[in-house]
C-alpha cells in the first residue's frame, strides 16, 4: 500500500515513518510538511493510504475535497484536539480515522495493524 505522510513536525513525520517500515505492505512514496506540499505530491502520486495532519500549515483553511486521487482508500487525520469538529473529505468511499496526537503511537499502530 503506498502512503503519503503529511505532518508538519519533522519528529513526528520521522516516527510515523518508522511506525509505518514496522508494517508489511505500506511503503511511504512521500513525506510532506505543508498542505501546498501535500496538494502537490497528490496531483502527481496515486497513495491508497494519506497521514494527515490537521494542525499543519494551511490545512485547517483548506479542504482536499477535489484534489485527492482515485487511488485513495484510507486517510488517517492525525489531531492534537478532538473537541474540534474538523473538516473532512466527503466521500463516502474513502475510510477515514482520527487519531488524538497526544495518543498517536499507540493508536497509529492500532490501525496500522488493522490494515495488514
Amino acid at each position: 500500500m503506498l502512503a503519503i505522510i503529511a505532518e508538519h513536525d519533522p519528529k513526528i513525520r520521522y516516527a510515523i515513518s518508522m511506525l509505518a517500515q514496522e508494517h508489511p505492505g505500506l511503503m511511504i512514496t512521500h513525506m510532506v510538511s505543508t498542505f501546498s506540499d501535500l496538494t502537490g505530491v497528490l496531483g502527481s502520486t496515486y497513495p491508497e493510504l494519506l497521514v494527515f495532519d490537521l494542525d499543519m500549515p494551511g490545512a485547517k483553511e483548506n479542504s482536499l475535497d477535489g484534489i485527492y486521487p482515485s487511488s485513495l482508500k484510507h486517510i488517517i487525520y492525525l489531531v492534537s484536539d478532538p473537541g474540534v469538529v474538523h473538516q473532512q473529505v466527503k466521500n463516502c468511499s474513502i475510510k477515514q480515522t482520527w487519531v488524538n496526537k497526544t495518543e498517536y503511537p499507540e493508536n497509529l499502530v492500532k490501525v496500522f495493524k488493522t490494515m495488514e
